[in-house]
């Protein structure tokens, strides 16, 4: 990998410390093994460097892997704000020409999985679905579990990553109108998480995010918080009317917690 690629870099620190209604603790070793092995079998499963992937997540431990998995590759996450209505959902998909799809079925009282089922029938773009719950897409449904799996890494190969080249693709909210695309480049992450991170170093407090992992605030605060080597927690919800999306269950999803 490059030399200011994401997610090396950040593997340099900390511990994580991310909950649902359940806590769910882990540490960075076992987060970097777990983001290895969901990096390998995405590259299996075709997404390739380059690729956008449209993420539609509560806030969960998932996401964050997804994030770093998609960072090792090369593939560009686009995160989704779960606020959005089906037109807004096409129009970013489109826009963003994401081929794959993180997602689950509902996030907060949003039944996204319906709005996929419509435009995978509308639009004949998505290669991959990778959901929590039911598979409602057919053929090219595959449960995000399956990417936890061990998989032979022979003949498979990341490739190197330019520090300019983008990184993630992040949506404005579309307060003023559509929402618009900016791209985030690697270098770009890398020094907004170091320099910002050694300023919050400096902090005796812990941190505790409530922000959205799909807007600017929430995943750059993710990331500063893994470079100031400390430990930190988020939530999976942040409005206290929703009803929990997902209880996230370490047995089940990730066994080396």
């Amino acid at each position: 990998q490059g030399c200011y690629a994401v997610t090396p870099f950040l593997f340099h620190y900390g511990i994580l410390n991310c909950h649902s209604r359940y806590f769910y603790i882990t540490k960075y070793n076992l987060l970097k093994s777990s983001v290895e092995k969901i990096a390998i079998n995405m590259l299996n499963k075709g997404v390739l460097k380059g690729e956008k992937v449209a993420l539609i997540l509560s806030n969960r431990i998932e996401y964050i892997l997804s994030y770093f998995a998609l960072f090792y590759i090369g593939a560009l996450p686009v995160p989704l704000n779960t606020r959005w209505e089906k037109q807004e959902v096409f129009n970013v998909l489109q826009d963003s020409e994401s081929r794959f799809i993180i997602c689950e079925e509902k996030v907060g009282n949003i039944v996204f999985g319906k709005y996929i089922i419509e435009y995978i029938a509308t639009f004949d773009s998505i290669e991959k679905v990778f959901y929590f719950g039911s598979n409602l897409y057919g053929s090219i449904g595959i449960p995000f579990k399956s990417l936890t799996d061990e998989s032979s890494q022979d003949g498979v190969a990341l490739e190197t990553l330019d520090p300019d080249s983008p990184a993630m693709i992040s949506y404005t909210s579309g307060t003023t109108g559509i929402p618009k695309g900016v791209v985030l480049k690697h270098n770009d992450i890398v020094k907004i998480s170091k320099y910002t991170g050694a300023i919050w170093a400096d902090e005796d407090d812990l941190p505790f995010s409530i922000a959205p992992l799909y807007s600017a605030q929430g995943f750059l605060s993710l990331f500063i918080n893994f470079a100031t080597e400390k430990c930190f927690t988020m939530i999976a919800s942040f409005n206290p009317n929703d009803n929990p999306a997902y209880h996230v269950d370490p047995a089940a999803e990730l066994p080396d917690h």
